[in-house]
């Protein structure tokens, strides 16, 4: 391929340049993902009160499951508000007796 290069060829150049830039592409693909896995362990160990300092091993399985069992509690509490206002405008009721959330 080096022959290739002197004769102005542009899709060989094209196929060396791609072929050197995938794990270039890869580094920093895993960086990124690595960087907003450290976010999402601040953001879940400062929803659920968790001290920073003894959980600072989270696996990347930990931190994700964390993060989608806080995501589920915010949309169940979301649902819950929503069904209190809906009844309190009907029904009238403030907590309605039976339906204790």
């Amino acid at each position: 391929c080096i022959a290739a290069r002197g004769t102005g060829d542009a899709r060989v150049e094209k196929t060396e340049s791609l072929n050197l830039s995938k794990p270039i592409k890869e580094k920093r693909r895993r960086a990124r993902m690595n960087k907003s896995l450290g976010k999402l362990k601040t953001l879940i160990l400062d929803a659920f009160k968790k001290d920073s300092y003894r959980h600072s091993k989270l696996e990347k399985a930990e931190i994700l499951e964390g993060t989608v069992k806080h995501l589920w509690n915010l949309q169940r509490a979301q649902m819950t508000a929503a069904l209190r206002t809906v009844l309190g405008k009907h029904f009238g009721f403030i907590n309605p007796p039976f339906f204790h959330f």
